[in-house]
């Protein structure tokens, strides 16, 4: 396995309500942009954030044609390993690095998964 940088694939974009009030700070919004999974990720999941390649980072930032065509595919999965971690992982409120911890010996229905690329990105379970 290549352990190698990568980045998610996202929109940006600041916008406020034609009606709103002088002085209101609008609103920005990063939605993270997702696949359909690779043969990896689709053991816990019907798709997968788009994770780019460090050599599609500037693609994705300045390409004008297609990025359809170009980009929106699935992340290597020979590129990336996964292994069980408690089912505290599927909680946005919890916080730590023991959530992706290797949890042995608990029945599949109650583990999240996480898969790892250099960086790690938990992938909660369905």
């Amino acid at each position: 396995m290549k352990r190698r940088p990568f980045a998610f694939g996202g929109l940006w974009e600041w916008w406020r309500a034609k009606d709103a009030p002088e002085g209101d700070k609008g609103l920005e919004t990063f939605p993270i942009i997702t696949t359909p999974p690779n043969a990896l990720c689709a053991t816990v999941h019907d798709r997968m954030p788009l994770m780019l390649a460090k050599e599609d980072f500037w693609k994705w930032l300045v390409t004008v044609e297609d990025r359809t065509a170009l980009l929106l595919r699935p992340f290597p999965a020979e590129d990336m390993t996964m292994w069980p971690v408690g089912k505290a992982v599927g909680n946005v409120k919890n916080t730590g690095a023991e959530l992706v911890e290797r949890v042995e010996g608990v029945s599949p229905i109650h583990l999240g998964f996480v898969a790892h690329a250099r960086l790690v990105r938990r992938i909660r379970s369905c």
